[in-house]
C-alpha cells in the first residue's frame, strides 16, 4: 500500500470512531430520563369517615411547570405515610408510653397523561387514591413523598 491510501484508511477509521462515540454519547442521553426537581409542588385532598374507618375522598397534586414547554406525560412514585402513636402500659412501672410508629399506606406508581402548559400551575386528581381507605389518622400526621421519575418530552439538547 502506499502511503497516501494508508492516509485514507487511517481518516476513514477514526471517522468511523468518532461515529460510534457520538451514537453511544446521544443513545445515553436518550436513555436517561428527564426528571426536572420542580414540577411537583404540594397535595391537597378530602377526606371521609372517623375513628378508624377514614379515608380519602380525592388527592390532587399540585404541578408547577417551569420546564418552558408543554408537558404531555408524568410518572412519580408516591409514598404516603401516617405518623401514627401507640399508647402502650408498662407492665412494672404502670406508666403509659407513647410510641411513634410511621405507617406507609400508599405506595405506588402514578402516570398522568395530561397536557400541562408551559408556565401553568394545576392540580391533577390521583385517580388511585378516590375512596382509598387509610384508618385512623389526622392531618398533621399525614406525610406526602414524591420521586419524579420521568417527564416527557424531553428537551432537545
Amino acid at each position: 500500500m502506499n502511503r497516501k491510501m494508508l492516509v485514507l484508511v487511517g481518516i476513514t477509521l477514526l471517522a468511523t470512531l468518532k461515529f460510534a462515540a457520538c451514537n453511544r454519547v446521544n443513545r445515553k442521553n436518550n436513555e436517561t430520563p428527564y426528571t426536572p426537581y420542580y414540577v411537583i409542588k404540594d397535595y391537597r385532598y378530602t377526606t371521609y369517615g372517623q375513628g378508624d374507618n377514614q379515608g380519602f375522598g380525592t388527592v390532587e397534586v399540585l404541578v408547577d411547570n417551569k420546564t418552558g414547554y408543554d408537558i404531555d406525560y408524568m410518572k412519580f412514585r408516591l409514598k404516603i405515610n401516617n405518623r401514627v402513636q401507640v399508647n402502650d402500659i408498662n407492665t412494672i412501672s404502670s406508666n403509659p408510653i407513647i410510641l411513634d410508629n410511621i405507617q406507609t399506606v400508599f405506595n405506588q406508581t402514578i402516570e398522568i397523561r395530561q397536557k400541562i402548559f408551559k408556565g401553568d400551575m394545576v392540580y391533577i386528581e390521583i385517580p388511585a387514591l378516590k375512596g382509598f381507605h387509610v384508618g385512623k389518622f389526622y392531618a398533621f400526621s399525614l406525610r406526602f413523598e414524591t420521586e419524579l421519575i420521568e417527564v416527557l418530552p424531553k428537551p432537545k439538547n
